[in-house]
């Protein structure tokens, strides 16, 4: 029998409260700061700078969460030549010692060689698509660089040559900017293919079998190019459960300025006739310089297309832009303003990515003001006055002795929820040098599952 006065004995209270605290410590809710607010369990105060090389010229451009949390950005070391550059860091933000020589990777294809995005495949391992560039005339100059790492960042030799694969596009200088994993395992790297001209260049799309090969169900051998107007960039893609592939980037004609392209293609990479016209939807959201950046597709099939609207250089402005579009490729419109909503988040925007999360709310990542810039709107493209300060988060990686320039290129949502941005921070006025730079918000939304 428990006698009532013992509840309240001195014993008794302290064990209640340790019993608290455990349970407090233990929820996944509690103590988690407001939507927007930089994690302080991350890093030096949410923020993490990573080096390759003492001196170096660093720069991220892709960022991805594996299922377990850690987190992978890769990009550019010059040292002194420019080399694929891959970190893995753990839920902290440290540098996973479990990952090549110290948490990074460095990788060398040809003479300069640019690492612009990741995904991570179901098994872990991770994919890395970018740009392999050559001086040797018997080479050609730029090429499609794909390369894939097993879970301690060793090159996995059972894809392409010693874990890497080079593509080319006939009569074509071909970057990559952006990739997906589709459910089967097959991989979709797209980019931009430049005429030898310089004034003509298209989207170009290769897609890989599971051991490297170019896919020969798929396009021409395995790599596809669309042309939409004289200059065409492709720079977002994504997969959805469907197969098809959904395409986001810019379009113009030399002697006028850029309009959102959006494409769908077929599974064996024709054109999707039942989305636009003949397969591609060409928007202009403002009237301005406007390019997608980024593309999401929602549970219910509808597109969700981000990206920046820019005027003349010299007048300095730019606003963050989202685009909707049915299924069929017309503008959705109930969301925004007959399917567009135009934000500006804080000054000069220039918008590189953006992500989905669970509930349907659309992140946006920007470089705004040289500070790496997370905004979050919510499903009819409204802004998110719930996240950071009306719908506005950034962080500033300055310090007492450096004032340095930040920029975003990439986003990623971790399985709690948790946002992720990538990019750069650049010491221009003092040493020069330039790192990776990373940030995790606080948000309490997942992102969304990944096919299966």
């Amino acid at each position: 029998m428990i006698h009532t006065s013992s509840l309240f004995h001195p014993k008794s209270r302290l064990l209640r409260a340790m019993l608290m605290l455990a349970l407090i410590a233990s929820s996944p809710y509690v103590l988690r700061a407001a939507d927007g607010a930089l994690d302080f369990t991350f890093g030096k105060e949410g923020k993490v700078r990573t080096d390759f090389v003492d001196g170096s010229y660093d720069v991220g451009f892709g960022v991805a969460v594996q299922a377990d949390g850690k987190t992978v950005a890769v990009g550019t070391a010059v040292s002194p030549v420019p080399l694929f550059a891959v970190a893995r860091y753990n839920r902290d933000g440290s540098l996973d010692q479990t990952f090549g020589d110290g948490g990074k990777v460095v990788t060398a294809f040809r003479d300069s060689d640019f690492a612009m995005a990741v995904a991570v495949q179901r098994n872990g391992k991770i994919v890395v698509a970018g740009l392999s560039m050559s001086a040797d005339s018997l080479q050609h100059p730029d090429a499609f660089a794909v390369a894939r790492y097993n879970r301690d960042g060793s090159l996995d030799l059972t894809f392409g040559d010693g874990g890497k694969v080079l593509t080319t596009f006939p009569n074509a200088y071909s970057q990559a900017r952006a990739i997906a994993i589709q459910a089967d395992g097959r991989i979709v790297v797209v980019g931009q293919a430049v005429g030898p001209s310089g004034f003509t260049a298209d989207i170009a799309v290769a897609r890989y079998a599971v051991n490297g090969a170019l896919d020969a169900s798929f396009g021409s051998g395995g790599t596809v190019v669309v042309s939409v107007d004289e200059i065409d960039d492709a720079r977002a893609v994504a997969v959805p459960f469907d197969g098809r592939i959904v395409i986001a980037g810019s379009t113009r004609p030399l002697s006028s300025s850029e309009d959102f392209a959006v494409l769908r293609l077929n599974r064996d990479g024709s054109l999707d006739q039942t989305f636009g016209a003949g397969g591609i939807v060409r928007t202009d959201p403002t009237g301005q310089q406007d390019v997608a950046t980024g593309v999401m597709i929602q549970r219910n099939g509808k597109i969700v297309v981000a990206g920046s609207a820019t005027g003349a250089k010299s007048l300095g402005f730019g606003d963050a832009v989202l685009v909707r579009y049915d299924r069929d490729g017309s503008l959705d419109s109930t969301f925004g303003t007959a399917g567009i909503a135009v934000a500006d988040l804080a000054g000069f925007d220039d918008v590189m990515a953006a992500a989905l999360q669970a509930d349907g709310k659309i992140v946006v990542g920007s470089t705004s003001g040289g500070l790496i810039t997370v905004a979050r709107f919510n499903t009819d493209g409204s802004a998110d006055s719930t996240f950071g300060s009306n719908g506005v988060a950034q962080a500033d990686f300055a310090t007492p002795d450096e004032d340095p320039f930040d920029s975003l290129s990439a986003l990623a949502i971790q399985p709690d929820g948790r946002i992720v941005a990538a990019g750069t921070t650049w010491n221009y006025f003092t040493t020069g040098e330039s790192n990776f730079a990373l940030a995790r918000f606080e948000a309490s939304a997942s992102a969304p599952p990944l096919p299966r």
